[in-house]
């Protein structure tokens, strides 16, 4: 992706700044414009009527030229035409026809609008606010609301007066607040991937770009929706990587190098899956992503449904996540975390509820806590390991209450060896136990059931059988996802 900047601020298609992007730095050249409306849609076919263009105020100044242009009686109002290799303005006074790059990214623009834009272009800095702008490609829309942009390469030696430059200093230092501070700014993002959407908003206190490699980002109202899943939290604080070497606007290219060195802090987390009704709350202590691995760890993570609450404290997760895999896709984490991956839970608490899934509508505004529901030291299952290898797995506990013995045990080690089937395109994750293993501390008990791996199979089914996860009867968990 290349000049995505000459697409969101058409003024800078000026052929008396493109042309001249390699001149030297002249401190009078600047672009100040006003455009109250900015409307396009990919024709067709080349040639068609494609849109139109309101721009109330100009001043231009290149070298010893100074224009100042006011759109009085709409004089100046153009209707847009996408021809061949230009993009064409005709108003009812002039035309302007402005040449487009065989590669530019205005042919891949399928939508553009903005409303209220006000451009200051200099030759150190740009700065533009409007009330709001959309652009969306074949392969992503974004919306923004209520903002203000400041884009600075922070040499005086660079030309930010041109289109080139425009980018260029974007990509190396780029800040986004709101335009009016009594309210935030506002982002929408859609990212399609076949069939499916993936959609996140939030309001933004700050988003910033540092030194062409580190982009930092705080919010509020954060909100993904993705497949059945809908991921909601109040504040959010974000980290992530971009590459230096990354001088245009190539989206695909930051969000997957932000996705891959991504570090997330937030007070809690609310996931809805709308297919089975099921709630999950997390309660994050950190979550990073770097170096092809995922690891978070959390306080306390609860799954809801009708039934149940099942909540696990001090749930560690650590997992292998190859660059390619997309991390907001359970199923690429899942098969990710098949292959190579371990989860340590220190405690896990079974409640046995059919009303507390109605109340985590309260969580996020804190008017319900529903780990002030359940009593931590009333845990069915302590010390639980899970290691993950090519498909393979092996569960270690070292306590469960419920074991059908006679005799004083002292402590337990449980291990559990099953194999994982994954089928990510029905959702499905199966795990089958293979063999049990238990000892005891102390010889001097009498195991009561003959099959420990039939027994050990149905009480785990007891602790985790929820609207997502179903058992056989057997050996067989089947988890729905």
């Amino acid at each position: 992706m290349t000049k995505i900047w000459p697409i969101l601020l058409i003024g800078l298609t000026f052929n008396t700044f493109a042309e001249d992007a390699k001149e030297e730095t002249s401190t009078v050249n600047f672009l100040e414009a006003t455009f109250e409306e900015f409307n396009y849609v990919k024709p067709e076919k080349r040639g068609l009527p494609s849109g139109k263009l309101i721009a109330t105020d100009l001043a231009l100044s290149r070298a010893d030229l100074t224009v100042n242009v006011k759109n009085k009686n709409k004089v100046f109002d153009a209707g847009i035409v996408l021809n061949k290799d230009s993009i064409a303005f005709s108003t009812d006074v002039m035309d302007f026809d402005f040449k487009l790059a065989p590669d530019s990214s205005f042919y891949d623009v399928n939508l553009l609008n903005f409303q209220n834009l006000n451009t200051n272009i200099y030759p150190l800095n740009f700065q533009s606010s409007g009330d709001g702008l959309e652009v969306k490609f074949p392969e992503m829309r974004l919306k923004l609301k209520n903002f203000f942009m400041y884009c600075s390469k922070n040499d005086p030696s660079f030309d930010m007066a041109t289109a080139d430059g425009i980018e260029q200093g974007c990509m190396h230092e780029f800040s986004l607040t709101a335009k009016n501070t009594r309210e935030l700014s506002n982002i929408l993002l859609d990212i399609y991937r076949e069939e499916k959407t993936f959609t996140l908003s939030t309001d933004v206190k700050s988003f910033d770009l540092q030194e062409a490699n580190q982009i930092t980002a705080v919010g509020k109202n954060f909100k993904i929706t993705y497949d059945n899943f809908v991921v909601k939290t109040s504040d959010l604080y974000a980290v992530c990587g971009k590459s230096e070497d990354v001088t245009t606007f190539d989206y695909r290219k930051i969000l997957k190098d932000c996705e891959n060195t991504m570090s997330l802090r937030t007070d809690r987390v609310i996931i809805s899956d709308t297919r089975n009704d099921t709630r999950f709350l997390l309660k994050p202590k950190f979550l990073k992503i770097d170096n092809e691995r995922i690891e978070m760890q959390n306080g306390a993570i609860q799954f809801v449904d009708d039934r149940k609450a099942v909540t696990m404290y001090g749930f560690n997760m650590n997992c292998a996540k190859a660059d390619e895999a997309t991390a907001y896709d359970i199923h690429e984490l899942i098969g990710e975390c098949v292959k190579d991956g371990r989860l340590e839970i220190d405690n896990t608490v079974v409640k046995r509820t059919r009303s507390m899934i109605h109340q985590y509508r309260k969580v996020l505004s804190g008017k319900f806590d529903p780990l002030a529901e359940i009593d931590e030291n009333d845990s069915e299952v302590t010390d639980l390991e899970i290691d993950f290898n090519d498909n393979k797995v092996e569960l270690k506990l070292k306590q469960y209450k419920k074991l059908p013995i006679v005799g004083k045990i002292g402590r337990v080690k449980i291990k559990i060896f099953g194999t994982t089937t994954h089928f990510p395109e029905e959702g499905i994750l199966k795990l089958k136990v293979d063999d049990v293993d238990v000892k005891f501390e102390k010889t001097n008990v009498e195991w009561l059931f003959q099959d420990a791996v039939q027994y050990v199979s149905k009480t785990l089914a007891d602790v985790i059988v929820n609207s997502i996860v179903a058992f056989d009867g057997d050996r067989t968990f089947t988890f729905k996802l």
